[in-house]
């Protein structure tokens, strides 16, 4: 009998153990972070979701986040900061597991690691409430260029280039002229002949030469950007070619393709032009919408909306439009465009008788809004004086510069302390203000004060509260 009771309790211990195995092993504590797309193509979106568990309930959490603003950028979601690092400060009501959802877009090539750490919550203790830590996390994504990298290039014409790219095509820029070659082996992208299969010539080259393509057997598509390009009567092409040539209708390159028996298609908005930049909201822009147009901030994807929403500040975009076709559309290399740049809000560091921006490449910046400096740093201030800084950027040749964010006024406290303005103008006072000042602000003391850098004019001013 006892044998068979203890069979039974060692049966029963194996079911304890593996229920507490299985329980520890579904309700892992951490932090885990997942990404809706984990490979990018420079300007596209990501969602980044960072969920935290901690196996008991939590009423207030806390983490920070770290990633490469040169790659992604912050864009929207539970957290606050930006330029590499954010917050995420919030209050749950009682969860065991929280999620935050980030949104961010690819600015730049490369591999990009977000980590998660110092990561902490509040539970409650049989003595009241209770910060523990949670083990923190970090995951890779990867952005590649939008465009295609470039193998080898060369000259072929006094004023020509050619360049092959990784994707097989062969690009013919610059202005003019081509060399006329004494056989297919002489062009100088000969040893690509079997890899490439798209040729594209751009609008200002005006002759193709002898043999210049006779050596692509591969070769399907030819995208011929002038209308009055001519073409040497000697074998530019191979007689037995499957390719066919892109190009505008009634066009030298239309009449060519039917006296040598290559097909042709038309196309009738090869070329772009520079769209008229309506207004912009915030860091939305609006072109003006013309009837039978559509739209794009890179020439390659096209929308029919003339709204770009959520463009990033500090960061050149090229807009263009063009009629819509049913005929088949090539994306343009070098057509007219429109730049814009929206200027962000500047983020200073105030001190007593100082203000130093936070340096951007590339800006300029000023107290008063007429002397701009490269220097970010403006010493010998009035204390308690308000200023109005300004920041741009240095070269806008031919950009259009959006600077409704680009200035602010700023008092310089007389506090020997720092303040730092994040780009929602916000300033973490964090006690940093004499007590009496803060109170006439309407803050309690002995809490944080998130206040609007906008009201920080007149410190004795009632803030509006964030």
């Amino acid at each position: 009998m006892k044998k068979a009771l203890n069979r039974f309790s060692g049966f029963i211990l194996a079911i304890i153990i593996t229920a507490l195995i299985f329980a520890v092993n579904s309700t892992a504590t951490g932090t885990v972070i997942s990404f809706s797309n984990k490979n990018l193509t420079v300007g596209e979106t990501v969602t980044v979701t960072v969920t935290l568990n901690s196996g008991e309930v939590m009423y207030s959490v806390g983490c920070v986040i770290n990633y490469d603003n040169n790659v992604i950028d912050y864009i929207s979601g539970n957290a606050s900061g930006g330029e590499g690092i954010l917050k995420i400060v919030e209050a749950p009501s009682g969860e065991t597991k929280v999620l935050y959802t980030l949104t961010f877009k690819a600015v730049g090539e490369g591999i990009c690691t977000i980590s998660v750490f110092d990561c902490k919550y509040a539970t409650l203790g049989n003595n009241g409430a209770v910060e523990k830590g949670l083990t923190g996390a970090s995951a890779t994504l990867n952005v590649v260029s939008s465009q295609t990298p470039t193998i080898e290039n060369g000259i072929c014409g006094e004023n020509v280039v050619w360049g092959v790219k990784s994707d097989g095509t062969l690009e013919i820029n610059g202005k003019g002229k081509m060399f006329n070659y004494g056989t297919a082996e002489e062009v100088p992208w000969y040893k690509y002949a079997n890899n490439i299969n798209t040729i594209r010539i751009n609008e200002d080259i005006t002759y193709i030469g002898h043999y210049s393509f006779n050596c692509l057997e591969n070769l399907n598509k030819v995208i011929v950007y002038n209308s009055d390009l001519i073409f040497s009567q000697y074998y530019v092409f191979s007689k037995s070619t499957k390719a066919e040539i892109y190009g505008n209708n009634n066009s030298a390159a239309e009449k060519y393709a039917n006296e040598n028996n290559i097909p042709f298609v038309p196309i009738s908005n090869l070329v772009p032009n520079a769209p008229i930049i309506n207004s912009v909201v915030g860091n939305n822009i609006i072109l003006e919408c013309v009837e039978g147009y559509e739209y794009s901030d890179n020439g390659i994807v096209w929308q029919k909306d003339n709204v770009f929403t959520n463009v990033p500040f500090d960061t050149v975009q090229y807009f263009y439009q063009r009629k819509i076709s049913n005929e088949i559309s090539i994306e343009h290399p070098s057509s007219d465009c429109t730049k814009c740049i929206i200027v962000s809000p500047p983020k200073v560091l105030v001190g007593e008788t100082s203000l130093k921006f936070i340096p951007i490449d590339g800006y300029r910046y000023s107290v008063n809004g007429i002397k701009y400096q490269t220097d970010n740093l403006f010493t010998e201030l009035v204390p308690e004086w308000n200023y109005t800084v300004y920041q741009e950027p240095i070269d806008i040749d031919n950009i259009y510069v959006y600077n409704e964010y680009n200035k602010m006024e700023v008092c310089v406290n007389g506090t020997n302390k720092i303040i730092e303005v994040n780009s929602t103008h916000l300033v973490w006072l964090r006690k940093l203000l004499l007590e009496k000042e803060c109170n006439e602000l309407g803050a309690d003391f002995n809490e944080d004060c998130l206040i609007d850098i906008r009201d920080l004019v007149n410190l004795k001013r009632k803030a509006t509260y964030i």
